[in-house]
């Protein structure tokens, strides 16, 4: 028996349950260490609060002025919508529960989130992978530079990035496991998602592409019934929308003046702009290694038991990239969830590289000295950008002057 066969039967004999408090360990451990002073005064950390103590005041009464002033105030329309009414409500309960009604309980929202998007990444990856990949994809997720620095912030992207995995997750069980209780929990996910971030639509075609490949390679499947959720989810929030606003052409009006602002604001105009590939470009200035590697696992060779995982992981990487690069704002924290499928094709170009530059008996030791390069070039990354450089909101041009390359 080779040394991969034996590091897999070595792997299965530890329980499912001691891996999973292993990383979930890891990963309290990290983000704890990397907490750290933060200076949270972005405009839209400010702008959320505002919504939160509003809904504290006068409850959704309050959130249907807002809906109706967002139209004709100028400063309400250059922030976040009001409509994002599930991080308005869990940052509300943040602040509850923390005793205080400011940045720093949302910037704790945001911790937890970012702790509970590694461990149902992991309930996911375990589902794609073999044991091995899947706990070296889920190391690399704990110490991304982008989740551990955007986890300090006061913003709603990792909590909307944990909704999203939680979705990937449900989804995948509901094709390989459909039960009616699965189905109905992936539509709650999914309604989470719109009521958390209206860019939820922009996730469907990489759902779309996934099912093409689940048709093809899952023997049992649920058939039109995996349609439902995502009919319903969108149906929901619309109505939902409708009655908060007090009718649908207040929603369409907030909207469209949403849209429109997004044309004459100057940060917006000068940051968030730029060709096809800038996506591309910001997660090589994030973690520069493990995109490389990431390109690699794409293309290398797989094991039988990973094969599935690297297909999935493609479809969702490449399919989000392509349908939210072609939107008008292009910002590396409204893709925050396409770090996983990043880092899970780098786990697998970290086993192709070991396998090419350490064959046989020393695979197991290059897999974990190329493992434990990457970790230290991330937390390295994570160092730099955002305790070093303050990186606040990691568009292009902060992320180059961030790593040196303009003064």
């Amino acid at each position: 028996m080779d040394q991969t066969k034996k590091a897999l039967c070595a792997g299965r004999s530890v329980p499912a349950f001691a891996i999973f408090a292993l990383i979930a360990l890891c990963a309290c451990a990290y983000r704890v260490l990397t907490l750290g002073p933060v200076a949270l005064n972005g405009f839209d950390e400010h702008a959320y609060l505002f919504f939160i103590k509003t809904f504290a005041a006068k409850g959704f009464a309050g959130l249907r002025e807002l809906i109706a002033q967002f139209p004709v105030n100028e400063n309400l329309s250059k922030g976040p919508l009001p409509f994002r009414i599930g991080f308005i409500v869990a940052g509300w309960l943040s602040c509850l529960l923390l005793g205080s009604y400011s940045v720093e309980s949302l910037a704790a929202l945001s911790f937890i989130a970012g702790i509970l998007t590694i461990a149902v990444a992991y309930l996911l990856l375990k589902e794609w992978f073999s044991r091995g990949t899947a706990f070296t994809a889920a190391l690399l997720l704990i110490v991304s530079p982008l989740m551990t620095g955007l986890s300090r912030r006061a913003l709603q992207d990792p909590f909307f990035a944990l909704i999203v995995v939680t979705a990937m997750w449900l989804y995948h069980l509901s094709w390989t496991r459909p039960r009616f209780s699965t189905l109905l929990f992936l539509a709650a996910a999914l309604l989470a998602g719109f009521l958390t971030k209206e860019s939820m639509l922009f996730l469907y075609p990489a759902f779309a592409a996934a099912a093409l490949y689940y048709r093809q390679t899952v023997p049992v499947n649920p058939g039109f019934r995996i349609a439902i959720p995502f009919l319903i989810a969108p149906a929901l929030y619309a109505c939902f929308c409708s009655w908060l606003a007090g009718g649908f052409h207040n929603v369409f009006s907030a909207y469209a003046a949403y849209a429109a602002m997004q044309d004459t604001i100057a940060y917006a105009l000068k940051f968030q702009k730029g060709p096809w590939f800038r996506y591309m470009v910001d997660f090589m200035l994030v973690s520069p290694a493990t995109c490389l590697l990431s390109v690699a696992g794409m293309i290398c060779a797989a094991r039988d038991t990973d094969t599935r995982g690297r297909s999935f992981s493609a479809i969702y990487l490449l399919g989000g990239l392509a349908v939210f690069s072609i939107l008008p704002l292009l910002n590396l924290r409204m893709v925050l969830f396409l770090d996983l499928p990043l880092r899970a094709l780098a786990a697998l170009g970290i086993l192709a590289l070991a396998r090419t530059l350490t064959p046989g008996r020393a695979f197991s030791a290059g897999v974990i000295a190329l493992t434990a390069i990457i970790l230290a070039l991330d937390v390295s990354q994570f160092f730099r950008l955002f305790v070093m450089a303050h990186v606040y909101d990691p568009v292009t041009s902060a992320l180059i002057a961030a790593n040196g390359f303009v003064r």
